[in-house]
């Protein structure tokens, strides 16, 4: 797996951010970029094993909770096959043009790559999920996940969250019907709240 870790000196992670991904309806530089290279008609198509490049990065963006970081993206190397050939792409390439593309739109940041072994727990995502949402104001946090949070758990996902907010969240979680019902696997409701 490469890791792609962004970095800004001296500057605001929740304006960079709220440009790269884009929120409350402003299109950010994932999606900028998906369209300036060709896949502005298939931006909805995804499959099992499809997913077009502004689809495939936001999946792979991750809060980078380094000092002056701003996202870093897990990249496994794969191919993207679509029914229509011009559509299909390698996930490398696709990343490292997505590099090229930010040195230009923000020559000021800087972009680490790494052979890192990336750890997939249960706490690193739920962790993730709720550091990327919390930078936006008057955004509701929550996600269904599989199991509760223990108490290390949640002091994990905490300690991140602080990093990117100031706000003094906690985090609430029970078994949800709602949430069983639109995945059975993933029944408990968690949710940082104030």
């Amino acid at each position: 797996m490469f890791v792609y870790k962004l970095f800004a000196p001296n500057a605001s992670r929740k304006d960079y951010m709220t440009n790269i991904l884009g929120v409350h309806g402003k299109v950010g530089a994932i999606k900028k970029f998906n369209n300036a290279v060709g896949f502005k008609p298939i931006v909805d198509d995804w499959t099992d094993d499809y997913d077009c490049p502004y689809r495939f990065l936001l999946k792979a963006a991750h809060i980078n909770l380094s000092p002056n970081g701003i996202i870093e993206f897990h990249v496994d190397i794969a191919d993207m096959k679509h029914e229509n050939p011009i559509y299909s792409y390698n996930t490398k390439e696709m990343m490292e043009k997505f590099v090229r593309f930010i040195h230009k739109v923000y020559p000021e940041i800087i972009c680490v790559q790494t052979c890192d072994k990336v750890e997939d727990t249960y706490a690193n995502r739920v962790r993730d999920f709720m550091c990327m949402c919390a930078y936006e104001d008057d955004v509701t946090i929550e996600i269904s996940g599989e199991r509760l949070l223990d108490e290390n758990e949640i002091e994990y996902v905490l300690d991140g969250v602080k990093k990117v907010t100031d706000t003094p969240f906690k985090i609430e979680q029970f078994y949800c019907e709602t949430c069983a019902g639109y995945h059975a696997d993933h029944p408990i409701h968690i949710s940082l709240v104030v």
